[in-house]
């Protein structure tokens, strides 16, 4: 508590507005600005290897060569979020600008602030996904904002994130940690961004994952199937002690408790790393990790029988 309160006393708040042709960043401490176009280049290598070959106005003042591509992340004609790993790669840019590149101890509140696009509202997916790249750029604390633009001189994060209904909403869920509250967001964007791959020419191949938003997208969906795993062994098991209704319930609650340790051991881990980007992948692999060996030991416990018959299901994760 005291260092989370000496970090807020330490740490700058950022201000970042998206407009489809504008990115600006304020940092509200140093009074410190960054805008430019939300443009960025990616040059493609003759083996086929990409780089960010210049980023912002200076993007879009290359020569036209056809191995380099231009791309506005936040052009789409429905949304303001059209190219999520690029856009991660604008807004890290924009931070960087205006904290420096070492965001350690001092890692910022972020108001991400959506300036257009904005008929009807945003959907719950999207404010999922401003409040990741934010996470992804070093945040210690997000809201997402929607309204009329706000003044820098009595700008007010934490009142703003008490508006919040994300924040809200986290603020009642009992029992959960902020680090699998992270993971979930982590696994809805992770669904989003495949629904938008699924009309691209290449799907994001997670053995070349490099950017934050892929790594933890790959780790997020590597974890959604664990838990399928886990669910389906779980239920096997319960079915096999149908007979007995208090075994059954000695199940349920050694289960419950499995998941109330496994949320405390994986919050640590990510408050561990909490000042870095690879806090979320952190959480994220603490959390395969023990699922991985709850199935197991459910398997062992339940699954199987003392003498050679060969046992309900396949071992989960043999060694």
């Amino acid at each position: 508590m005291v260092f989370k309160k000496l970090q807020a006393a330490i740490s700058p708040t950022l201000y970042i507005q998206i407009w489809e042709h504008r990115l600006k960043v304020t940092n509200l401490k140093t009074g410190q600005v960054y805008e430019d176009a939300p443009l960025v280049a990616i040059e493609t290598s003759p083996r086929g290897d990409k780089k960010v070959a210049a980023i912002g106005a200076a993007a879009g003042q290359l020569p036209l060569r056809s191995n380099i591509e231009l791309v506005n992340p936040f052009s789409h004609a429905r949304t303001l979020l059209n190219d999520f790993v690029i856009a991660e790669t604008l807004i890290m840019h924009g931070v960087r600008n205006v904290c420096g590149k070492d965001l350690v101890p001092a890692a910022p509140a972020v108001i991400m602030h959506p300036m257009e696009k904005l008929d009807g509202g945003l959907t719950h997916i999207e404010r999922k996904a401003l409040r990741e790249l934010a996470l992804g750029a070093g945040a210690r604390a997000v809201t997402v904002y929607q309204g009329e633009e706000l003044s820098t001189r009595t700008l007010d994060f934490d009142a703003l994130a008490k508006r919040d209904p994300d924040t809200r909403l986290s603020s009642k869920r009992q029992g959960q940690s902020p680090a699998l509250v992270v993971i979930m967001v982590v696994i809805g964007i992770a669904l989003f961004i495949l629904s938008l791959l699924a009309d691209a020419k290449d799907e994001l191949n997670c053995e070349q994952a490099i950017s934050t938003l892929e790594i933890n997208h790959c780790a997020a969906l590597e974890l959604q199937a664990i838990e399928e795993t886990l669910a389906h062994y779980l239920d096997v098991s319960r079915d096999r002690l149908d007979y007995d209704p208090v075994a059954v319930a000695s199940l349920d609650a050694a289960q419950e408790a499995w998941v109330d340790y496994r949320s405390a051991h994986c919050d640590a881990v990510y408050d561990l790393w909490r000042d870095g980007t690879i806090r979320t992948v952190m959480a994220i692999e603490c959390a395969k990790a023990l699922t991985q060996d709850r199935t197991q030991i459910l398997w062992q416990a339940y699954l199987t029988y003392m003498d050679s018959t060969p046992p309900v299901l396949p071992e989960p994760y043999p060694k």
